[in-house]
């Protein structure tokens, strides 16, 4: 059998994902924890597998060396303890030495024979290599030995799905849910091979009843997702993913043999994979246990201080969080994923001193540190301090010259300070760089309606909606833009073409009070205050929250004499106007009231 220890390269660490997944979720539930290949060992191989051998665990780190020798240690005192031989083919597994686990769960085995953990462990190991047929076999036995071995059946369902038998497979997800009517994963299970056959309807049904039992899984959301828009029910589909759970993670069901491994881990990158797995799965009860087990084996390594760290601060547990990113900077002070988390936490909170000091330090030991340069200039943002804003932007932009984030920030706060044509060039700028993004588009479209150059703006509002046709935004800049374009028309005397201005933009955005304003002027103008007022009323019917509408409408049916009918929406607007907080309205409104009462 091959060996082939993984370095600490190839496993990554908290939210960065450096391992592959394999083509099925078994791969990830045991944590990365084995290699790729994994051949049957030869038959006398098992008899070196209980007694000390260095070269074993020559490459691997010192917690695992360590702990390899106390296990040998306590069977030499102890030969043939079932226990501690148990043990030790558990470190071997847990600590990726898959062929001594192979060989040891072969010794168990025949020591145990009606035991179906050893043949059930032995197939997590064949499925992380991709040995399909042999961990079939070793499942089938397990199943033999337990014919309730819920896990194991949908396990083998799981194999079977990637072969032609999809009826075994099929089979094989009923067995786990007449063991566990609560699994959750064999209703998927069942779910996928439906969609494959064009089974929808059946589909959905196993997806919701796989929703019901357990609301936190992710793909029952996504395959329904598919199911809902192979109907044709689009808008379901859409409404389904948009829920956060819909973002999360792929997880396998908790398995206590896995449990079990992870507890017998004694190598900190396969335990930080591990944790990274439950936290992206939302699990982070179960992070937080792995990563406080890895820092008690290595107390001095930053990463996992700032892994920890931020599964805190997932949890929205920000007190708990600070000590660990104080421990990461402490130990790994060149370190600046920790002095950029530990500042942006500090902001977060509305903590503006705090986040200054702790992102300034960050900057002292990492100069050229890009990111910590832009949270600097956010947080000089947050206290009006727009010229140290602007140097830590523009610092940011010459240590990355093609980041959207930083190109933008500085675009801003040139706009803001009133310098249009630098603010233009730095959106076009950021145009060129991310050739998709709607953002920089839209903002040169407001910034040519600001200078009033129509044209300019309009291409770029074409612009920004060829680049995301599903973006709302940009029909919201061409009604502003057409209300520009109607005023322009309007002051030309093309009153006919300003009204069709106006009418587009409400069509746009029906909750538009400009140009709802706008097109009330407009057939003022053209002697037209019976259509101004049925615009009026149709857009109170669509909004009927708004009080300025009401006010407007006050005012001409006070010019057509009809003041009770102005009175009654002048009341009508005082109270949304209250209500909405629009003080502007309200003393319009007031006013109006208070010549009327005085009126003869």
């Amino acid at each position: 059998m091959k060996h082939d220890r993984k370095s600490s390269s190839r496993l990554g660490g908290l939210f960065h994902r450096r391992f592959v997944p394999m083509r099925w979720a078994v791969g990830g539930l045991l944590i990365g924890l084995f290699v790729v290949g994994c051949d049957r060992a030869p038959s006398d191989f098992s008899a070196k597998t209980f007694r000390l051998d260095a070269a074993l665990v020559a490459g691997a780190r010192a917690t695992v060396r360590d702990e390899y020798g106390r296990r040998i240690a306590r069977l030499e005192r102890q030969p043939g303890d079932p226990d501690l031989l148990a043990s030790l083919a558990t470190f071997y597994h847990a600590n990726d030495f898959v062929a001594a686990a192979i060989s040891a769960y072969d010794e168990l085995r025949r020591r145990d024979p009606k035991n179906p953990d050893w043949p059930y462990r032995s197939a997590l190991i064949y499925a992380q290599g991709s040995e399909s047929q042999e961990a079939l076999r070793e499942l089938a036995v397990a199943t033999a030995l337990r014919p309730d071995f819920a896990l194991a059946w949908w396990r083998t369902g799981a194999l079977l799905s990637y072969t032609a038998d999809k009826t075994a497979a099929a089979a094989a997800f009923q067995k786990a849910l007449h063991a566990d009517p609560q699994l959750a994963h064999a209703h998927v299970g069942l779910a996928r091979l439906d969609l494959a056959i064009g089974n929808t309807e059946a589909a959905c049904g196993e997806l919701l009843r796989a929703i019901e039992i357990d609301p936190e899984f992710s793909t029952s959301y996504n395959l329904l997702a598919q199911a809902y828009r192979s109907l044709g029910r689009e808008n379901e589909a859409r409404e389904i993913e948009r829920l956060p759970v819909s973002r999360h993670r792929h997880r396998d069901p908790i398995d206590p043999v896995v449990d079990t491994l992870r507890e017998a881990c004694f190598d900190v990158a396969q335990l930080r994979v591990a944790a990274d797995m439950e936290f992206t799965s939302l699990h982070l009860e179960r992070a937080i246990p792995l990563l406080e087990r890895a820092s008690r084996l290595e107390p001095d390594n930053a990463g996992v201080a700032l892994a920890l760290a931020k599964v805190y601060l997932a949890d929205e547990q920000a007190e708990q969080a600070f000590p660990w990113l104080e421990k990461a900077i402490a130990k790994a002070p060149l370190f600046p994923e920790a002095h950029y988390v530990l500042a942006y936490e500090r902001r977060r909170l509305g903590q503006g001193p705090a986040a200054i000091k702790a992102v300034t330090r960050g900057i002292d030991l990492n100069p050229d540190d890009a990111s910590l340069r832009h949270l600097r200039g956010l947080c000089h943002v947050d206290t009006d301090e727009v010229a140290a804003a602007a140097a830590d932007f523009a610092y940011a932009i010459e240590l990355s010259p093609r980041n959207l984030t930083y190109l933008l920030a500085l675009a801003d706060i040139r706009w803001a300070a009133g310098l249009q044509d630098d603010a233009a060039t730095l959106y076009a700028r950021a145009a060129d760089v991310a050739p998709l993004a709607v953002r920089p588009r839209l903002a040169l479209a407001q910034l040519h309606l600001e200078k009033g150059e129509l044209e300019k703006a309009h291409s770029w509002i074409v612009e920004a909606a060829r680049v995301d046709p599903s973006s709302p935004e940009p029909n919201r800049m061409q009604a502003k833009y057409l209300v520009r374009l109607g005023m322009k028309q309007l002051h030309e005397s093309q009153t006919a073409g300003a009204v069709d201005a106006f009418e587009m933009a409400l069509q746009l955005r029906p909750d538009y009070l400009p140009a709802l304003e706008s097109l009330c002027l407009a057939c003022l103008q053209a002697d037209r205050s019976d259509e101004a007022i049925s615009v009026l009323q149709r857009f109170i019917e669509a909004n009927p929250k708004l009080a300025k509408p009401h006010y407007l409408l006050a005012v001409l049916r006070l010019e057509q004499g009809g003041s009770q009918d102005a009175r009654d929406h002048l009341t009508a607007g005082v109270d949304l106007a209250r209500e909405s907080g629009d003080t502007a309205t309200l003393s319009k409104i007031q006013n109006l009231q208070d010549s009327l009462a005085v009126a003869p």
